[in-house]
């Protein structure tokens, strides 16, 4: 039994490979974190991610980002 983010995961299914998309969207958001979106029939997982971490980079929503600011030296 796997659950992820609070809902279950089938795992009876037998799979030879497990794929995860993670599907990203600039939002003035914070960082956020990934959400369990869907589980497709050939064991594959999306995400969905809202995250300002995802603007592009010099947009105010990007710059204003925890973290990945220019004031704070870190990217």
């Amino acid at each position: 039994h796997i659950t992820v983010l609070g809902r279950p995961v089938n795992t009876s299914r037998h799979c030879d490979t497990k794929n995860t998309t993670l599907l990203l969207f600039c939002a003035d958001v914070g960082l956020g974190q990934p959400v369990f979106a869907h589980e497709g029939q050939m064991c594959e997982y999306i995400f969905v991610w809202n995250t300002c971490a995802a603007c592009p980079l010099g947009s105010a929503v990007r710059e204003a980002c925890p973290c990945l600011s220019a004031s704070s030296n870190q990217r």
